[in-house]
């Protein structure tokens, strides 16, 4: 590997720190080997910013093969205008994008009831890449809960698929004015060798009418509500507030201790997850998916929020439900 800056550096490879420098460069300066793990590794570098001039240089030899897979969102949700009237149908698509060995994933879709209904579910040809052969299951459609959940989608054919394309194609019908979010809960995503894909669930803004914009409420401090319906059988929405923009994890445990669920909810912005469309959603199911016994659960918010590159645990606060049948 090649490595170079215009100030202090350090290169960790898969946690483990492989080079370390403290000087000045305007190109490669330094040639250190390092050894590839067979899929996915994490390369990270750090470059001391002096006089706020910062200046890197890194890279592999000619002859290495490697795939960069570029930052950012790897999964949303877009669709053709998201302005639209009262009785308008509409088609809201899951893409996929700088994606790399993609070989199935999985989700639930929640939206507001009073303000969209769900027609159709149909799958994306993203994974079908090469004649590929895919399973896919549509899913079950709750509009008067307004969710669509248990949408799974994986390839049969051998090696998953790289790039961007189609997964998931939802057909709405605008039923009221008003503006909400879509958003995916329960996302995962896995590569070929079993791997999950790191991914943060996707959301999109739907306005049904001419809404006027409404100001934004931020609250003051970080809080994980009451839970409701509660007592409840057999889901019930989780709500909460965020101060700050953070990453939000949620955890329902038995009166043992045991973790039954965690709902990995994504980087979310600053604001009040209240209602339905917005709140973290429990089916009343395990990891593996077997409807949990009756009896008393706690659920704990934990938020990490990411401030002068320094990530750290902002939150974490523990509430009580009851699961009734």
């Amino acid at each position: 590997m090649f490595a170079g800056s215009g100030a202090n550096h350090k290169v960790w490879l898969n946690g483990e720190l492989v080079n370390e420098h403290d000087g000045w460069a305007d190109d490669y300066q330094q040639v250190f080997s390092v050894t590839l793990q067979q899929g996915k590794n994490v390369l990270l570098v750090s470059v001391h910013n002096w006089n706020h001039r910062l200046r890197g240089y890194f890279g592999f030899a000619p002859d290495a093969e490697y795939i960069v897979i570029p930052p950012g969102s790897r999964f949303t949700l877009s669709t053709a205008s998201t302005l639209l009237k009262k009785g308008d149908t509409f088609i809201l698509r899951l893409n996929a994008a700088n994606v790399t060995d993609l070989a199935g994933w999985q989700t639930d879709v929640v939206f507001d009831p009073a303000l969209l209904k769900a027609n159709n579910v149909t799958e994306g040809t993203f994974l079908k890449q090469g004649n590929g052969r895919t399973f896919f299951r549509k899913g079950t459609i709750k509009n008067r809960q307004g969710r669509i959940t248990g949408i799974q989608a994986a390839r049969i054919s051998s090696g998953g698929v790289t790039g961007e394309g189609v997964l998931l194609s939802i057909r709405f019908t605008a039923l009221a004015n008003g503006q909400e979010r879509v958003v995916l809960r329960n996302f995962r995503a896995g590569n070929s060798a079993g791997e999950t894909i790191s991914a943060t669930a996707p959301d999109v803004m739907v306005t049904v009418g001419n809404t006027p914009a409404a100001p934004v409420l931020l609250p003051d401090e970080t809080a994980l509500l009451a839970n409701y319906p509660n007592p409840f059988n057999p889901e019930t929405w989780i709500p909460y507030q965020l101060a700050a923009p953070a990453t939000v994890t949620v955890r329902i445990y038995a009166t043992n201790g045991a973790l039954v669920r965690t709902l990995d909810l994504g980087y979310q912005s600053a604001g009040i997850y209240q209602y339905r469309g917005r709140a973290a959603y429990w089916d009343g199911r395990n990891e593996v998916g077997e409807p949990v016994a009756s009896g008393i659960y706690f659920y704990t918010l934990s938020t990490e929020s990411t401030r002068d590159s320094v990530t750290a645990g902002d939150f974490t606060a523990t509430r009580k439900m009851l699961i009734r049948k």
